[in-house]
């Protein structure tokens, strides 16, 4: 009876411990696929003034063309140049950077 007690006990504090180990790495997943908001220095690059926009010159790596609103075209920018540049101002991560332009034309 009291060894059945011991396993019991044993296994219940397994399962605790286990389920914080879980939800510990779930946290740092979360952490590090979305980034943690704090605006740190040494992460970001050069940023460039685009119209207006700060945006890091690193996102050039998600397939912007960056010299095509360093022209005129910020006279006249369309909306979805708005959303965009507005989408790239906020971005944290080249990733997030290259889902800008698909999430602006599906609005």
């Amino acid at each position: 009876m009291r060894s059945s007690v011991r396993y019991l006990l044993a296994l219940g504090i397994a399962v605790v411990a286990l389920v914080v180990i879980l939800w510990v790495g779930s946290q740092i997943a979360i952490s590090v696929s979305q980034g943690t908001g704090i605006e740190e220095d040494f992460l970001r690059g050069e940023t460039e003034n685009l119209c207006g926009y700060e945006v890091d010159s690193r996102y050039s790596l998600a397939g912007y063309d960056f010299d095509q609103w360093k022209e005129g075209r910020c006279e006249d920018l369309s909306s979805l140049d708005h959303c965009v540049l507005g989408c790239l101002s906020t971005a944290g991560t080249i990733e997030a950077a290259r889902e800008c332009y698909p999430r602006c034309l599906g609005r």
